[in-house]
């Protein structure tokens, strides 16, 4: 069974990362007294000194562990891989290198016995997993050898006719999969990969001066690839049968989060290069560079490589001393830096002149997710002579009056938990025109070659309702890729993904005068990011118990989901809490009245989501209008989303209702009628006074029109004569 492995290319840019790096000399692991072989996620290393008898060590915290030798002339040892439960595996030598293969466990150093002499006359350990199952390999005088597999102490044997083994070349994961170089012998020892996985035989990948160097339990490898035009050294990651480049130099190890660091090599403006150490994660394709962390601080010492980096993103890199010309060990312990929030103060609206309008920045979301965030709107910019009144500039959903014609542009900002404040994100209100919205819908996963790929942007829209076009484009995709999009001045397009890689579509929406943002869309043949959705907004009463729903979350791969809920907002004195705040399906206890707004990020294994937010109010007060508003939003959240100018704006309309129970909950009516009658019926009356949806209507059907409207002209009823 041979398995075609594509390519694929990224270009990466370094830049600044979002973790902090604490970084620390080990100077008893320096390269001039031994040779490092491998690092667990406990902080341990083993190897062997650099001695004229070498000796295999486990180090600790500063402190070594020496192996010991199996004797009997064995007098040399080696540590070639670690687990995280400290075993470690290699062989035990004499001066002439014949060797058998030793297990490091609990202490001692114990004979694996794979020796029916003369034939295993040279045996080495090459890993070991955490279920303490063993890979090695065997070879006799005349290099005639074999693969050995030790599981739960039963050695079962691998050999292929004509092929030699590199004990340095055998990596084995958690999951049992084994990747191994094979050498034929009959071919001037061209270099081929196998893939050995619950006993099926695969060849994994080929190529002269290519080379693996690790195997995460994901059955991802890095390693390096030779450019067949300039013969440099490649990055190179192996996943789900696509090998993916990433520019000059060395992939040296790879950990089950896909971060990988090695060496790569960057040309400057002058022509001249430097070598740098490297981090690198294949999950957003990101390229950090390392040197640079030293570099301020003290420009003695240059970060020049790095070799290992276990699950818990620590690293092991090595060091240039530019005074003493040394090169020394250095673990490098990620610390997490505190990122700024992201304040999202909604879409642009366009609204009548006198109506009041219902600002919402209920999907403002923290990145470390030091919640609860909370808000400050300020009105920069006005028509002339307008003087509007901000009702609750530090809510997340304040409401004004457009007193005259013309566009009111607000900021938000949010802060952290910790103080942290987001940078300022615009919204525009206007009373003449807003621009579109383009919506390019969700990112899709393809796996075959030739796959035509359909992209929607119907749920594109206009605020004003005035008639948009479209025009999509390409903003990048695989080397080598033809694709062109069917009809890219239509709502709809095609394309066919003709090569392996990442295609990225951006739309542009217009209408008579102007341009709306760009909205973009991925497509790829590797893992594409997970959507949450964290459900509709609710209204409840004090002391209710809300369930909170994420089961419509999703992945274009199919990959299982993990779930991750936090309180982006809660009311003052509130000591609400999630019940279960990693389940897909939890609930709050709403213990005082107010808003609540709470954020779902989900994660597939490999990336979280961009986070989705649900509003829920509780109120104090129950009476015959805030009975009929909940029953309005329960209509509205039944409603399909297809019935809506765009699917987000079913959130939208039921903020700004619950804005409104919020407000009568406090009995501050300022408003209030202005507000149901222009900020929301507004948005689903043209079938009432037309027969048939106007420009204005959020909620495009009759039928689904009539289901609310009549509820929510009760309510303005109501409220008309209470005044």
């Amino acid at each position: 069974m041979f398995q075609v492995l594509l390519f694929t290319v990224f270009i990466v840019a370094t830049h600044s990362y979002a973790v902090d790096f604490e970084v620390k000399e080990i100077p008893e692991l320096s390269d001039n007294f031994v040779i490092i072989e491998d690092f667990n996620d406990k902080g341990q290393v083993c190897g062997n000194t650099t001695e004229s008898n070498p000796r295999g060590f486990i180090w600790e915290n500063g402190n070594f562990t020496y192996v010991g030798s199996l004797g009997n002339q064995l007098n040399r040892s080696y540590m070639l891989a670690l687990n995280n439960l400290g075993t470690a595996v290699g062989h035990s030598a004499d001066t002439g290198n014949v060797a058998q293969a030793a297990l490091w466990e609990s202490g001692q150093l114990k004979n694996l016995n794979i020796n029916s002499y003369p034939k295993r006359l040279f045996v080495y350990g090459s890993d070991v997993n955490d279920a303490g199952d063993v890979v090695g390999v065997y070879r006799d005088w005349y290099q005639n050898s074999g693969l050995f597999v030790r599981t739960n102490g039963v050695v079962s044997e691998i050999e292929l006719a004509g092929i030699t083994f590199e004990y340095q070349d055998v990596f084995l994961n958690n999951s049992g999969q084994v990747v191994f170089l094979a050498l034929d012998v009959n071919n001037n020892y061209s270099r081929s990969y196998y893939l050995l996985d619950s006993g099926t035989l695969t060849k994994f990948f080929e190529g002269r001066n290519s080379r693996i160097s690790a195997l995460n339990d994901n059955g991802q490898a890095s390693g390096l690839t030779e450019d067949q035009i300039t013969h440099k050294q490649l990055i190179s990651v192996w996943s789900d049968g696509i090998v993916t480049t990433y520019g000059v130099g060395s992939a040296n190890d790879i950990n089950n989060k896909g971060q990988v660091v090695g060496t790569t090599i960057e040309t400057l403006v002058n022509n001249s290069s430097r070598q740098f150490a490297f981090l690198l994660d294949i999950s957003t394709n990101e390229m950090i560079d390392l040197s640079r962390i030293l570099k301020a601080d003290d420009p003695v010492r240059f970060i020049s490589g790095a070799s290992q980096i276990n699950n818990n993103g620590e690293v092991l890199a090595r060091v240039y001393d530019r005074v003493t010309r040394e090169y020394k060990s250095y673990l490098m312990t990620p610390t997490e830096s505190n990122q700024a929030p992201i304040a999202n103060p909604g879409n642009s609206q366009t609204i009548h002149t006198g109506s009041v309008v219902t600002l919402d920045g209920s999907a403002s979301s923290d990145p470390d997710a030091n919640y609860p965030l909370t808000f400050q709107w300020t009105l920069v910019s006005t028509p002339i002579d307008s003087k509007p009144t901000v009702n609750d500039i530090t809510s997340p959903t304040p409401s004004f009056m457009a007193d005259k014609d013309g566009n009111y542009v607000f900021d938000l900002v949010v802060t952290d938990s910790l103080g942290l404040a987001s940078a300022p994100s615009k919204v525009s209100i206007s009373t003449t025109n807003t621009a579109p919205i383009a919506d390019a819908d969700a990112d899709q996963a393809v796996i075959e070659n030739g796959t035509v790929v359909h992209l929607d942007g119907s749920q594109s829209y206009d605020p004003d309702g005035d008639t948009i076009s479209y025009n999509w484009r390409f903003v990048a995709k695989p080397a080598g890729s033809i694709a062109e999009l069917s009809s890219p001045d239509s709502a709809s397009t095609s394309f066919v993904a003709d090569v392996h890689g990442t295609y990225e579509i951006e739309l542009v929406s217009k209408d008579p005068w102007a341009s709306s943002e760009k909205d973009t869309v991925v497509v790829s043949f590797a893992n594409v990011k997970p959507v949450a959705n964290a459900g509709n907004n609710k209204s409840t009463s004090e002391g209710s118990t809300v369930r909170l729903d994420g089961t419509g979350s999703s992945d274009a791969n199919n990959d299982d989901l993990s779930f991750a809920w936090d309180i982006v907002s809660k009311p003052d004195g509130s000591q609400a809490t999630i019940s279960d705040s990693t389940s897909s399906v939890t609930s709050l206890n709403t213990d005082s009245p107010g808003i609540y707004i709470v954020n779902l990020v989900v994660n597939d294994g490999f990336v979280d989501s961009e986070p989705s937010n649900v509003t829920i109010v509780s109120i104090s007060n129950k009476d015959a209008l805030t009975d009929i508003l909940q029953r309005a939003i329960i209509e509205i959240n039944n409603l399909d989303d297809q019935v809506f100018l765009n699917k987000n704006l079913k959130k939208t309309i039921t903020n700004k209702i619950n804005a409104l129970l919020e407000a009568i909950d406090k009995v501050t009516f300022t408003d209030t009628m202005s507000k149901l009658e222009n900020d929301i019926l507004g948005k689903l009356d043209g079938c009432n006074d037309n027969d048939q949806p106007d420009k204005n209507d959020w909620v495009v059907d009759c039928v689904s029109q009539q289901q609310v409207y009549p509820i929510l002209k009760s309510a303005l009823e109501l409220l008309e004569s209470a005044m």
